[in-house]
């Protein structure tokens, strides 16, 4: 069992937070970008957990300035929003990202 990652929490993980970024803008080449996080959160948490829970200023800055750098639009933060995926999605991405969270917590 992976363990729900908010603080004191001992159920069991079953989801995936997801940033989805967009930029001010949509254009055809412009799509917008779903940041997982490498964190598992049960299902009571997932009721209660906010984009706002993940954005400090200076994470929300480091986004930023990823973005500029690769070359892509500034998002903007009103039009960023949270979903969840389960970690047990068929998404191989997701899959890749539920296996971080099992190894960090020393399981495989």
């Amino acid at each position: 069992m992976t363990a729900c990652d908010r603080l004191g929490c001992k159920a069991e993980a079953r989801w995936l937070p997801v940033i989805v970024v967009r930029a001010p803008y949509e254009l055809r080449n412009n799509t917008p970008a779903d940041c997982i996080l490498a964190l598992g959160i049960c299902d009571v948490h997932r009721e209660t957990t906010t984009l706002e829970d993940f954005l400090s200023e200076v994470g929300w800055r480091q986004i930023c300035d990823g973005f500029a750098a690769i070359g892509r639009a500034v998002p903007e933060l009103d039009r960023t929003t949270l979903r969840f995926e389960p970690l047990d999605s068929p998404d191989a991405l997701v899959r890749s990202f539920a296996r971080r969270v099992a190894q960090r917590q020393g399981r495989s």
